[in-house]
């Protein structure tokens, strides 16, 4: 599950970054094609960079332990003088809830998931077939090719506006649409340039990325491309420019349409007829614009690729010769070590079960708090156990020594059974804990 919502997360930071240099740098601008192009890969890559990425290896100068692959910390235990013994509250708690949240947002991550692709693609895709069962079908011939057309009659005083969903355009039945009309013409367009199945491929990529609002806006930016795009289309086979305007704005009354659909009303009506307007940008000027991409693919890649310390390029005698128990911050660890069939918690529990307060300290009445380092082997096996701190705990205790205490955790940390190793990317890695004993008097 936190791998899912790890690649969820990072997807989205992609997505967001890569929209935003679009939105800046080449929505405004009149190049269609290139814009569509664009957002379909954008909206590719963001899904498929964590994932591609993630096999990749970067070199990364680092002369620590390339076996070890992080540190982490184990809830604390404390023993009393009394013989009673507790796990720490504060960080046994912490661990409580790092359990179950992840597992929380990822129930949340996939209902939203299948709510998404429920509103966004399954209702649509219904709205549609009921429209074509509905209306009335024929065969025509319109520019050059042949066309399925519905005619749809109107529901409840609501007329169906023009539009194409895939190879099938839907007309009001109570209009007469001559096959060279603008409006025939601007669906047919549509219809060529396979607009409906790129809706419908960015609306299922959409569904995984519903928390993110980057993605929703630059599924709207791709409708209105696509509006853009066919309008074009119109005018470059040599409509009247003005005619052709003024059958958009003859048209802005409010109709019925299908998402999923190219309808040939848009809300977008005054950015499609200012678009109109606009001249096209040079060439050289559109390259230098789309150079925003390399950076950001760089820094994808630097993020999503996992880091090859300098150690591990080494050969193997250099290797051995690198101290133990020094830990690698990167990569994270997917799969956490294991104790016995349970978390790394029931570790504590099992030291507890085999660890008494010394007596020497007990008479003396002194206290410590010893924190042991050792590493979990990707056999499973423990090993490199040392202790990497002793504080005294109280009134420090004249001609006592406390190593006592390290000599007791150290001894039952060695005699531990055999863990489930950790894991990174499906394979068994090296992980090395920090494990603080508290041992305190009850006065």
């Amino acid at each position: 599950m936190n791998a899912l919502l790890t690649y969820a997360v990072g997807s989205a930071a992609v997505l967001a970054v890569l929209w935003g240099g679009f939105r800046l740098l080449l929505r405004s601008q009149k190049t269609f094609r290139v814009n569509r192009v664009l957002l379909n890969v954008i909206l590719y890559f963001s899904l498929c960079a964590p994932l591609l990425l993630s096999r990749l290896s970067i070199p990364v100068p680092d002369g620590r332990d390339p076996g070890v692959v992080g540190l982490m910390t184990l809830a604390g235990l404390t023993v009393y003088s009394d013989g009673e013994a507790s796990l720490a509250v504060a960080e046994t708690a912490g661990a409580r809830v790092a359990s179950w949240l992840p597992e929380v947002l990822a129930a949340v991550y996939v209902a939203g998931v299948a709510l998404t692709l429920l509103i966004q693609v399954a209702v649509p895709v219904a709205a549609a077939v009921a429209l074509l069962l509905r209306g009335r079908r024929c065969r025509t011939m319109a520019g050059g090719r042949a066309v399925t057309v519905v005619s749809v009659p109107s529901r409840r005083g609501r007329r169906v506006e023009p539009m194409s969903w895939f190879g099938i355009i839907f007309l009001p039945a109570e209009e007469d649409f001559d096959t060279e009309s603008y409006v025939m013409q601007h669906e047919l367009a549509h219809v060529r340039m396979r607009h409906s199945l790129l809706l419908l491929n960015a609306s299922l990529l959409l569904c995984l990325q519903w928390f993110n609002p980057a993605a929703w806006l630059l599924l709207r930016d791709l409708r209105q491309n696509c509006e853009y795009e066919a309008d074009d289309a119109v005018l470059s086979s040599g409509a009247d420019r003005r005619g052709y305007q003024l059958s958009l704005v003859g048209r802005a009354a409010r109709g019925m349409a299908v998402s999923l659909a190219s309808p040939f009303r848009n809300s977008t009506l005054y950015r499609r007829i200012a678009m109109i307007q606009k001249a096209a940008p040079e060439g050289w000027r559109v390259c230098l614009r789309l150079l925003y991409v390399v950076p950001v693919a760089l820094a994808a890649a630097v993020l999503f690729a996992r880091p090859l310390t300098a150690a591990r390029m080494q050969p193997a005698e250099v290797q051995a010769s690198e101290p133990a128990g020094t830990p690698v911050p990167y990569p994270k660890v997917e799969g956490k070590p294991l104790f016995m069939g349970g978390s790394a918690e029931e570790f504590t529990r099992w030291v507890y079960s085999s660890l008494e307060y010394p007596q020497e300290a007990r008479e003396n009445g002194a206290g410590a708090r010893v924190t042991v380092q050792f590493r979990i082997r990707s056999t499973g096996e423990v090993s490199d156990v040392r202790m990497v701190r002793l504080d005294v705990m109280g009134e420090r205790v004249e001609d006592f020594d406390y190593n006592v205490f390290a000599d007791a955790v150290l001894d039952v940390v060695g005699r531990s059974p055999r863990w489930t190793p950790g894991q990174v990317d499906g394979r068994p890695v090296d992980v090395t804990y920090n494990f603080p004993v508290y041992f305190q008097t009850k006065n």
